[in-house]
């Protein structure tokens, strides 16, 4: 790995305001359950699903039909271990942090919304292409005051913003009427623009479970108290070391670190579900720094520990820095270690997409979700770039038929049908 150099040019003057917290001070309650409260809340969610699905189709055995195939499918996931433990944050419950699909807070509309079009197509097999639609992330600006190695939009930041509140308020309500279930604000830095954010959560329909992906930047407590307020479910939190000054090296900013404290610690007082953001360079991907990572996202209250591997694309374009088979099988075990071996029960939940996509296909190009970028224009997903269409060009039917057809640069696309998803 190449050494890291941050660009002191443009570096913003140190924020002379945030408050400077320390790590050792972090000793929150885990958020995820296991054991007993586990199996308890998984009582209540299934008898709430049977009273759904006898309500609707008078027939709750057919649920259990349905949740054999999901189980068969999620078998292959977690190579043929059970789940072990949920998050659960202001009386809801995750089994997936918002990167994955199904990571919808029960109960909820947003629950529900997702396994009745998972039944409509067990039962019928009539299902449009914004059925299957679930989860959206969408660039809301340009701004960012960080510099970060792997991001995805370099060429794109701190120009002049595209998309104004009116077309903002559009694609929002585009996507709502369609009935995705979550939607991550992002950008750019989503938290430059919070006013923006506020606006958009308060005049949104509350259909939607909404998260913002961010740095850390700009989140307060004040902040936090008034995005949860309006509607907001969850923080992404980018954190990329658990060593304060190579996160801030490979951030390109010198406040990135107390950011991320800040951040968690607003998020959970406030009763956020967080998720910790990790993209894992190749001289990361050891034991040790893994290890570290997890004790340092437990302490500050994480729920979720959700890894991208880098791609060549934004500012690592042309860069040699895709993970070979050594790293990617470091992060494995992480995986395995973290979600099925019982002495880290009450330790975050890790997703690892990446190893997900690699064996059961790429959810993205619109099969399960997209990405809406900071010109509005549609894509597989963040990491993978095509810029096909403006989401507010065409129906939102042929926008995703359109991008399916153009499928996932990195892996193959997951099958759109249930017997195959599921």
């Amino acid at each position: 790995m190449r050494q890291l150099e941050v660009n002191q040019d443009k570096q913003p003057r140190r924020n002379k305001k945030l408050k400077i917290l320390n790590v050792e001070d972090f000793n929150y309650k885990p958020t995820v359950i296991s054991g007993y409260e586990k199996n308890l809340a998984l009582i209540r969610i299934y008898a709430d699903l049977s009273w759904l699905f006898l309500k609707k189709y008078k027939n709750p055995f057919k649920l259990w039909g349905m949740i054999q195939k999901i189980n068969a499918k999620k078998g292959e996931v977690m190579y043929g271990n059970r789940l072990m433990k949920i998050a659960r944050v202001d009386g809801k419950h995750y089994f997936t942090p918002v990167g994955l699909i199904g990571g919808q807070g029960w109960p909820s509309k947003h629950y529900y919304r997702n396994v009745k079009v998972l039944a409509k197509e067990y039962m019928t097999n009539e299902v449009s292409p914004s059925d299957y639609l679930g989860l959206v992330y969408m660039a809301i600006t340009k701004k960012c005051p960080m510099r970060c190695e792997h991001c995805y939009e370099w060429d794109e930041l701190n120009k002049k913003e595209v998309l104004t509140m009116d077309v903002l308020k559009a694609i929002l309500k585009r996507l709502q009427d369609a009935g995705v279930s979550q939607i991550v604000f992002a950008g750019g830095e989503p938290m430059s623009r919070v006013k923006s954010l506020v606006e958009l959560l308060s005049t949104a329909q509350n259909n939607t479970d909404f998260w913002v992906s961010t740095s850390g930047f700009n989140f307060t407590r004040e902040n936090a108290l008034t995005l949860k307020a309006a509607g907001l479910i969850g923080v992404n939190i980018s954190l990329d070391h658990h060593d304060k000054n190579a996160h801030n090296l490979f951030r390109g900013n010198t406040d990135a670190f107390d950011w991320v404290l800040n951040a968690a610690k607003n998020a959970y007082e406030n009763k956020l579900i967080t998720s910790f953001d990790l993209c894992p360079v190749r001289s990361f991907c050891t034991e040790d720094n893994l290890m570290k990572y997890a004790e340092l996202v437990k302490k500050l209250g994480g729920a979720f520990i959700q890894i991208y591997e880098p791609k060549a694309i934004g500012h690592y374009a042309g860069k040699d820095i895709l993970l070979k088979q050594e790293h990617k099988d470091e992060l494995k075990a992480f995986f395995m270690k973290l979600n099925f071996d019982p002495a880290y029960k009450d330790y975050p939940i890790v997703a690892y997409t990446d190893l997900v996509f690699s064996n059961i296909g790429c959810s993205g190009s619109g099969n399960r979700f997209l990405y809406i970028d900071t010109d509005g224009m549609v894509n597989p997903c963040p990491l993978c770039r095509s810029k096909s269409k403006h989401i507010l060009d065409d129906t939102l039917d042929e926008v995703l038929l359109n991008l399916r057809g153009e499928g996932c640069s990195n892996y193959k696309a997951q099958d759109s049908t249930f017997n195959e998803q599921f």
